[in-house]
């Protein structure tokens, strides 16, 4: 985690060793306190944690 002047998160990397190779993401914080606008996706198009972990478990 890499952490700026201003005391909040620049940039935050996760590796891991994954069933199907190597997982590596890099994740970068970019124009902190701008307004945005976030459309929800339809329910149908979304699940809860519970049903995205027991896919996860399955493989």
């Amino acid at each position: 985690m890499w952490i700026g002047p201003d005391s909040r998160t620049e940039q935050y990397r996760v590796r891991a060793a994954a069933d199907k190779g190597p997982f590596d993401v890099t994740m970068t914080f970019l124009d902190h306190d701008k307004p945005v606008t976030v459309q929800a996706s339809p329910a149908k198009d979304t699940d809860g944690i519970a049903e995205t972990m027991k896919g996860a478990r399955q493989g």
